[in-house]
């Protein structure tokens, strides 16, 4: 049993989610491969339930440029330590408008930003006011599996399924993703413990570059982890009957040893 205590200021923290953390379809930001578009995403959900009305009127905030820049992670250039983006030009057609135009291209997001004007003359863009008109709700998306689904799987397409759970792949990419790996020449590997690994590396892969298909970013990744296991598999092979032989050869040779030592004890 494990039993956990925190402060009473940080009860209210911990427990309550539902009054103080957003909520979001994981299916639609999973499905989404820009990371700019991504963080957008959440920062919608975030604003919305924290400034949603009771009577469930869809709201509007206002977000200055270095707010978005915080919120959305655009990193800071290393050599002047201003931002990256730092215009404003750069800064609405790289992350903004790019962002804005792959959530909608969804079909799932519905929502608008108005540039805030400001500064010494009074037309320098210094915030954006957005308002939202529909987020995803929480109803099953197409290509998510139902727990019914789930169970009809076979133990590769399960192993699969339960290593990459947050993603939502539809069942036509599990079931590829089973085929490449039962097509594949492994022997003795367990699927459980080859889909872990495989998600350790696209984690560590996604975490340093942005992706852009992330289905087919998967799929070469897969297929290289396969050959890596066949080829180490061949090679345990290798080793094993070279060992085998080699203890052949040595039991032939001790054998000859120790018949010339009791000749010679003979003729002693």
């Amino acid at each position: 049993m494990v039993e956990i205590t925190c402060s009473k200021s940080a009860e209210e923290y911990i427990f309550n989610l539902n009054g103080l953390y957003a909520k979001y379809q994981l299916g639609a930001i999973s499905k989404i491969d820009s990371i700019y578009a991504t963080r957008l995403a959440e920062m919608l959900y975030s604003f919305t339930y924290r400034y949603r009305s009771s009577n469930d009127e869809w709201p509007s905030f206002v977000l200055t440029l270095d707010e978005l820049r915080e919120y959305l992670g655009v990193p800071t250039n290393v050599n002047t330590g201003e931002p990256m983006f730092a215009e404003w030009r750069d800064f609405k057609r790289r992350v903004i408008d790019s962002s804005c135009a792959t959530l909608k291209e969804t079909g799932l997001y519905d929502f608008d930003y108005t540039p805030v004007r400001g500064g010494a003359s009074g037309k320098k863009t210094v915030a954006l006011s957005f308002v939202v008109r529909h987020l995803p709700k929480f109803e099953k998306l197409p290509g998510e599996n139902t727990e019914a689904e789930v169970k009809k799987m076979t133990p590769v397409a399960q192993s699969f399924y339960q290593a990459f759970l947050s993603m939502d792949f539809p069942a036509k990419y599990i079931a590829l993703m089973e085929r490449m790996y039962l097509s594949a020449e492994l022997r003795r590997s367990n699927p459980d413990e080859f889909f872990k690994n495989l998600r350790e590396i696209y984690d560590a892969y996604e975490c340093t570059h942005e992706i852009k298909s992330r289905e087919g970013l998967l799929r070469s990744m897969m297929a290289s982890e396969l050959r890596k296991e066949d080829e180490r598999q061949k090679l345990e092979e290798q080793l094993a009957a070279r060992s085998s032989l080699d203890l052949e050869e040595f039991e032939k040779y001790d054998m000859l040893a120790q018949y010339d030592l009791k000749n010679k004890e003979k003729e002693v």
